[in-house]
């Protein structure tokens, strides 16, 4: 798998999404990735959420709502 497909994927799926795809708990997997990257999953999801919304910005064209969809923010709360 890509580095940009694994990023991809860590920006867009939930805590019980990836825990589960590593068969592992919830609690479990936030220790090892924080223990692994010194950060937490939540705050690198922001992270990636926000470099990519970045990007996309730099298009005028592009609509907010989009933007938004696309980095990984699937409810209207956060727009």
């Amino acid at each position: 798998m890509s580095r940009k497909c694994l990023t991809r994927k860590l920006a867009t799926r939930s805590l019980p999404e990836l825990a589960a795809q590593l068969h592992c708990s919830e609690r479990h997997f936030s220790r090892l990735f924080r223990e692994a990257f010194r950060i937490s999953l939540r705050a690198r999801q922001t992270e990636l959420r926000l470099l990519r919304a970045r990007q996309l910005l730099a298009d005028a064209d592009t609509k907010i709502i989009n933007v938004a969809y696309d980095s990984g923010y699937r409810h209207l709360g956060f727009v």
